[in-house]
Parts: C-alpha cells; sequence; structure tokens
C-alpha cells in the first residue's frame, strides 16, 4: 500500500516537472529568436541611419511592395552611392549586399526555426519624408526621414495547428545634417 502511494506522488512530481520542463524549453528556444529578430532590426536601422546622415541627396520610391532609397553622397552626382532595398525573404540590402558588408543576414535559419517551427519574414520596410505645414521650415523638415521596418515571426510549435502570427516594428527618425548644412 505504501509503496504504491508513494510511486503514485513520485509519477505525479515527474509528470508535473515534464510538462513545466516543455514549457520553460519552448519559451527559451522562442525568446533566442525574437532577439535575433531584435538585434537584426535594430543593426539595419543604425545602419540606414548612418548612410542618411552622410547624404546630401536622398531619393525615395518603391520598388516590389517595399521603399527604395538612393543616397547620393554628393549633390551634384548622377549615380546613387548607395540603394537600399527589401525582399520578404532575404531583409534590407545595401547596393545588393547584405548590411554589415554581407555578414548581417534576416534570421531565418538558425536553431528553433525552419520546417514546421518558427519562420521570420519581412513584414514591411516604409520611408516617408517628414512634412511639416511651416513653410519657413520647409528645409528643414525636407531633411528628416521616419523609417519603418516591421519584421514577422509566424510560429508553428504548441499552436493546435494554427499559425501564430507576431510582429516586431521598428522605427526611427533619421536627419541628413549634411543635406540641410548644404541647403543653407
Amino acid at each position: 500500500m505504501e509503496l504504491t502511494a508513494v510511486m503514485t506522488v513520485v509519477g505525479v512530481i515527474a509528470l508535473g516537472m515534464g510538462i513545466g520542463f516543455k514549457n520553460i524549453l519552448y519559451h527559451y528556444q522562442h525568446d533566442a529568436v525574437r532577439q535575433d529578430i531584435r538585434h537584426y532590426g535594430n543593426t539595419v536601422l543604425r545602419e540606414i541611419n548612418r548612410e542618411m546622415g552622410l547624404a546630401e541627396k536622398i531619393e525615395d520610391d518603391h520598388f516590389n511592395g517595399y521603399s527604395r532609397l538612393k543616397i547620393y553622397y554628393a549633390e551634384e552626382s548622377l549615380v546613387p552611392d548607395v540603394v537600399i532595398t527589401a525582399s520578404i525573404d532575404d531583409g534590407v540590402y545595401f547596393n545588393g549586399e547584405r548590411p554589415l558588408a554581407g555578414s548581417l543576414k534576416l534570421p531565418t535559419d538558425g536553431r528553433y526555426r525552419g520546417e514546421n517551427k518558427r519562420y521570420v519574414l519581412m513584414g514591411d520596410f516604409d520611408v516617408e519624408r517628414h512634412v511639416d505645414v511651416r513653410t519657413n521650415l520647409k528645409k528643414f523638415s525636407d531633411a528628416f526621414f521616419h523609417v519603418n521596418l516591421k519584421l514577422e515571426l509566424k510560429s508553428h510549435v504548441y499552436t493546435d495547428g494554427r499559425s501564430v502570427k507576431e510582429e516586431f516594428p521598428f522605427f526611427r527618425t533619421s536627419f541628413m545634417s549634411r543635406s540641410y548644412l548644404a541647403s543653407l
């Protein structure tokens, strides 16, 4: 009788620890992927901000559903020095290369990602000029850009067959100091 009671108590404790460990492991894996996404988004915005700070002229348009920036280091230049584009599967590109001389990649591959686990995608990349209604501040407001980057994480882990989507928005306002000083 006592042996049966001990085995029942030990079994219940083992079951509880197994379920608890499974949840801890899931949250650790999910947080590791989230951290990679945050690192990528912040690093890309920092690089875009750096390039925009060096620019004397910027042209913006849309290409494949995302913003495209053409950055000119000299006002009179006809060919852009840097072209920043985006792709849903590959993230942001600087002159056709990944950021940081090709070493920073959208975290689509890696631990805890892949088939029937977690997928990382580019959600949105939008760059807008700042608009100010005060005409005396036109030159100043033309030197401001708002950069929006949205990354998505689709999870298929412990979701009962459903896909759960998380969005990670990144926002930065960039001031083109060289452009503003050149316009004075």
